[in-house]
């Protein structure tokens, strides 16, 4: 009898390890996954910079348009290779020749960077693009 309590109290002590074992990796698990998520964020944040500097040089103001802050979101689909295959203004800046200026851009800098960490490319991509 001493040698079956003997033994249920290592088995007991075995599973209990490896539930604390199973929890560690899980906590171990979910903190690389929080840590590369925020990497991702931060690569998808340097990518747009990029995308954004890439318009702003080619990007010219139209004539007769006021020295003032504009601003307008773009939606682009590019190629695997950064090519602009469409470009539309998902939201307008409130002037029909900054816009069609800014598009004029986008088309222009193709094909436009793309990021350093392959896996947060995507081939549907919106950008706040303000003109300066």
């Amino acid at each position: 009898a001493a040698e079956k309590a003997e033994k249920k109290k290592k088995a007991e002590q075995a599973r209990r390890e490896a539930e604390a074992r199973r929890e560690r990796e899980a906590e171990l698990a979910e903190a690389l996954g929080a840590e590369s998520a925020e990497r991702s964020a931060q690569e998808v944040s340097i990518w747009g910079t990029q995308l954004k500097a890439a318009i702003q040089r080619v990007w010219t103001r139209p004539p007769g348009v006021a020295d003032q802050k504009y601003s307008c979101v773009v939606n682009m689909q590019l190629s695997a290779t950064g090519e602009v295959l469409s470009a539309r203004i998902q939201k307008s800046s409130g002037n029909p020749q900054i816009d069609e200026s800014v598009l004029r851009a986008v088309y222009k800098a193709s094909p436009l960077p793309l990021p350093r960490d392959p896996t947060v490319f995507q081939s549907g991509i919106n950008i706040t693009f303000i003109p300066s």
